[in-house]
């Protein structure tokens, strides 16, 4: 039976999309119901600026789109109103929508795919608040620091265990015809290189997996006897320390008048002072702070209007 234009259209459509997201390794469902028209700009411009992609879509065909691949995992928040946010860096992203969910209430965070990862509107905060790669990776060898007797055991027998970690991640490795796993020719220079080509969301998990293996914290790393080990966890704990934020405005929004008390309780100014804050944006108002301290800040006076984001320095 010959197909309804209008539905053949519509698939036509939903192919081409698909093949866009799938360049793509985050995508994130929101639902802007209730958003203003000025609200609406602030959102768009906000993506744009990190060159994310934002659309409106009808739950029907994007579900259509969706299907057979890792986005399908959404299908069950398309419902309501819906859209789209697809961006390269999930992380940078999640930043982002944090962000916007706080300063719009009426935008709503559905869920999101991150690398093939899915997370519910719960976990948007913990995805946002992950510190950048480097520091990730820094997290994974103070893993390894902690145990550090545990870890030479492990690959001396001979990386049996340490490579069924790797594997909940990666596929699996050919086995022998008596249904072990294949290990002769894995070499340190291969687990090297495997570590370092991890994503971000893999980083993760390797860390909590190990940290649940072997019961240690990835920040609470101990000195070993291995020089260059130690010498590289200590320039890690060194720069976490070094991870500062700065708060940026981007707009002042309508209610200026309450944005400068705010800001006059926050920075402990003057009238004068307080207004200069406001003007030429975008406009640094505060830098080399802490997370906590950033964000608090951006609580304050996204309550009053004012459009501002939390930047890593």
């Amino acid at each position: 039976m010959k197909e309804r234009p209008n539905l053949l259209k519509k698939k036509q459509w939903a192919q081409t999309f698909r093949e866009e997201i799938l360049q793509y390794q985050a995508l994130f469902l929101v639902n802007p119901k209730g958003v203003n028209a000025h609200e609406d700009r602030i959102i768009r411009r906000r993506i744009k600026e990190i060159k994310g992609k934002y659309k409106l879509v009808k739950n029907r065909v994007f579900g259509f789109a969706i299907q057979g691949t890792p986005f399908e995992q959404l299908s069950d928040h398309l419902k309501d109103m819906t859209a789209i946010v697809y961006h390269e860096d999930g992380v940078e992203l999640s930043k982002v929508i944090q962000s916007l969910v706080r300063e719009i209430p009426e935008l709503e965070f559905k869920a999101g795919v991150i690398e093939g990862y899915y997370f519910p509107k719960e976990r948007l905060l913990s995805i946002a608040n992950l510190p950048p790669r480097p520091v990730l990776l820094g997290q994974l060898l103070g893993t390894f620091r902690a145990p550090a007797q545990q870890f030479v055991s492990l690959i001396s027998t001979p990386l049996r265990q340490f490579l069924s970690l790797l594997e909940q991640i990666k596929e699996k490795r050919p086995q022998t015809p008596e249904g072990g796993e294949s290990m002769s020719e894995l070499t340190k220079e291969q687990v090297i290189e495997y570590l370092s080509n991890l994503s971000v969301m893999e980083i993760v998990d390797l860390v909590k997996e190990l940290e649940e293996r072997w019961g240690v914290q990835a920040a609470a790393a101990m000195p070993v006897a291995v020089a260059g080990m130690a010498a590289a966890g200590q320039e890690v704990q060194e720069e976490e320390k070094e991870v500062k934020y700065r708060v940026v405005v981007k707009d002042a929004g309508q209610q200026k008048v309450q944005a400068i008390k705010v800001l006059r309780e926050l920075f402990d100014v003057g009238l004068k002072e307080a207004k200069g804050m406001l003007e030429g944006l975008p406009r640094t108002i505060k830098e080399d702070i802490t997370r906590e301290e950033a964000d608090d800040i951006a609580t304050k006076l996204a309550q009053v209007g004012v459009t501002v984001e939390v930047e890593t320095m």
